[in-house]
């Protein structure tokens, strides 16, 4: 399957797919549908080819029919894998996911039980300490009843470690297998030991992944609770830069890209619109960051950035009156003929710029 994988550039979709977030999978399956060889093999299967597991007359409208029957030809997906396929291109985005699932599930069952167990537990919740501890002991104590009631030195080891288990020291160990020896009971304390362990460690078991359900809850809770009081600061705020109010669409807009994850890390996690950008660039990122910081603007100054705004665009545009011979009307202003009128002009708008606290270059 591996090699049909290749060869039809369908290698990546292991990699990609995202089997929980089925809108970023359809922009991988397009990229199946424009991969080199699909045009030529679509149209191949459109010649006609025979015994097709899809009915190409129902669907003769979608594309993705005749790709998707050459991919259960060449073992890429299964007939079980496209069952109900409707030949749409989420249907063909679920057919892949099913595919994944089934190979994740197939390769887990071809594991251990005590792995099988331990990723059981994971997924569930349990921390991998937790889940480490309880899988360790389980091995520990994996003997048949009848290894039990055969072997001494499985005996002396059941009894060593439920002692152990319940706080008894080394020397009181030792001197409780000797007695049991002395006294034949070594095999039925063994015995007793052995289900008295099973029976804990089950029970631990249960109560790890019980514990691991009520904090997913609890941490869905607080994700809940954040994202209200979040959602609350945002829509508290008057404005950002003095004298401009936030207007409400703004406002959600804000909150939006706070809480809206567009990519994800290397590692999975997700990114919002601005760690993105981040993680795009760290250092361009970082040096505005620090620059801004610098300037006073998240200690509420934007004095620098709106002056320097402000009076670059007044110098300009009072560099514009002074030194041409153009207006913005588009007609031609002649100084020598109005030198009086433009001198009022600029005079006036010296004073006006002077009185905002812009002086004259």
């Amino acid at each position: 399957m591996e090699d049909n994988k290749q060869k039809f550039g369908l290698d990546f979709l292991s990699q990609q797919i995202n089997l929980s977030d089925q809108p970023e999978t359809i922009e991988i399956v397009d990229k199946v549908a424009d991969a080199p060889d699909a045009p030529e093999l679509i149209e191949i299967i459109d010649e006609g080819a025979p015994n097709s597991i899809i009915d190409n007359e129902s669907k003769d409208s979608s594309i993705y029919v005749p790709f998707a029957n050459l991919l259960v030809e060449e073992g890429v997906l299964s007939s079980e894998d496209i069952e109900g396929y409707d030949g749409s291109l989420d249907g063909l985005v679920q057919s892949f996911s099913k595919r994944i699932q089934n190979e994740v599930k197939e390769h887990l069952n071809s594991k251990p039980k005590e792995v099988q167990d331990f990723i059981e537990m994971l997924e569930r919740g349990v921390s991998l300490d937790d889940a480490k501890t309880i899988i360790k002991n389980e091995k520990d104590f994996s003997y048949s009843e009848k290894d039990v009631e055969s072997d001494e030195n499985i005996q002396r080891n059941i009894i060593e470690k439920y002692l152990k288990s319940i706080g008894e020291s080394d020397e009181d160990i030792s001197d409780a297998i000797k007695y049991y020896e002395q006294t034949e009971k070594l095999s039925d304390k063994a015995l007793s030991y052995y289900d008295k362990m099973k029976g804990r460690i089950e029970k631990e078991k249960e109560l790890a992944i019980e514990r691991a359900e009520q904090e997913k809850v609890q941490h869905q809770k607080n994700v809940q609770k954040q994202l209200e009081d979040l959602k609350n600061k945002v829509f508290e705020i008057k404005e950002i830069i003095p004298g401009k109010p936030l207007a409400e669409n703004i406002k959600n807009s804000i909150y939006q890209s706070l809480t809206t994850p567009v990519a994800q890390d290397e590692y999975g996690n997700p990114l919002n619109a601005v760690a993105k950008k981040r993680l795009e660039n760290p250092y361009d990122f970082e040096i505005k960051l620090h620059y801004l910081n610098a300037l006073g603007v998240f200690d509420g100054k934007w004095d620098a950035l709106i002056n320097v705004g402000v009076t670059k665009a007044a110098k300009d545009f009072e560099k514009q009156l002074s030194s041409s011979g153009n207006f913005n009307s588009g007609k031609p202003f002649s100084i020598k003929e109005e030198k009086t009128q433009t001198e009022g002009l600029v005079s006036s708008l010296h004073a006006l710029l002077k009185q905002k606290g812009i002086n004259k270059p």
